[in-house]
């Protein structure tokens, strides 16, 4: 331990963890939008393939 760490209050050593956090909760976030940008066209098409040959997962009977 440091002179300023003995000096420095717990509540100020809190903030100085909970600001490390943020760019990584904010990172996470962009990384959880992207990869559903990502899969919305895929699951399209997976749709578009079942409508084209006659199956889907919707559980029509016909």
């Amino acid at each position: 331990m440091t002179s300023d760490d003995a000096a420095t209050p717990a509540g100020a050593q809190h903030e100085k963890l909970y600001a490390a956090e943020r760019p990584k909760a904010f990172f996470d976030a962009v990384v959880a939008i992207a990869m559903t940008l990502l899969i919305l066209p895929l699951m399209e098409s997976v749709g578009e393939v079942a409508d084209a040959s006659g199956t889907t997962l919707r559980g029509s009977n016909g």
